[in-house]
């Protein structure tokens, strides 16, 4: 078999549409190889001018798989800001820090002018991070990307705004575990948004366990090391969520 080596732009749009990032799951490698090799795309910017003709031309695609590529390309415009961030691949910038740098700054606005002492003095935002965000949006040729895709209709959704930070939850370490009457995620984006750190594991850091029914050993070791128990009543009332109320 020929197993070719991607080129580096190949390896930023494959990044650049995972799951984590804009989310296109009807772009995989063989896919964005085959776009490279006809000429359709040089970077992930021009995934946004694709047109059904010259796709469904290509090997293995036809009509409606040509259709359902440029929908789901469509569909990434409107992704979250943090997961926009992931996707620009900016170094040291992880999932994580690009959801926490999206929750601080509001806006991609914002986050292009930020200063580097502005970026360094968000909790948990290294002098390393700081230089690398800054960095990243002074770059000519970075900048110039970012405008083609905001060009071509990628508008980045400051859901995670900034400014509605929980006091009680702000800068705290918080491990879930047990059975909640909603969906974990649900929970971790409310906790995330409101400031705090969402973790997988007890340690001595953790400062809240939000426990549920049949929470087993994460529990006994938060018991253990006195970490404070939350429960959902507890944290819909710092949330200012009612009782019952549905996630946003």
């Amino acid at each position: 078999p020929n197993f070719r080596c991607p080129s580096q732009q190949q390896e930023r749009v494959l990044h650049y549409v995972s799951r984590k990032a804009m989310d296109i799951e009807t772009i995989g490698p063989a896919l964005v190889e085959q776009l490279f090799a006809a000429g359709l795309i040089q970077d992930a910017a021009d995934l946004y001018v694709l047109s059904p003709e010259p796709l469904a031309r290509l090997d293995r695609m036809g009509e409606k798989s040509a259709a359902n590529v440029v929908d789901g390309v469509e569909r990434s415009k409107q992704r979250p800001l943090g997961a926009f961030l992931h996707a620009l691949g900016i170094p040291h910038v992880g999932e994580k820090t690009a959801k926490l740098l999206a929750r601080r700054l509001g806006s991609l606005e914002q986050l292009r002018e930020a200063s580097q002492e502005e970026l360094s003095a968000i909790g948990e935002v290294g002098p390393i991070i700081a230089e690398s965000v800054f960095r990243f949006f002074r770059n000519p040729e970075h900048q110039a990307f970012v405008s083609r895709l905001l060009e071509r209709g990628v508008a980045p959704q400051a859901t995670e705004q900034a400014g509605q930070k929980v006091p009680e939850l702000e800068g705290k370490v918080v491990v879930i575990t047990g059975t909640l009457t909603e969906p974990r995620d649900v929970w971790k984006q409310r906790l995330e948004e409101a400031g705090a750190n969402v973790t997988g594991s007890v340690s001595k850091k953790t400062d809240f366990l939000l426990a549920g029914a049949n929470a087993g050993s994460k529990l006994t070791k938060a018991e253990q090391l006195g970490v404070a128990l939350l429960d959902e009543p507890t944290l819909r009332s710092w949330l200012g969520l009612k009782v019952g109320e549905p996630s946003a």
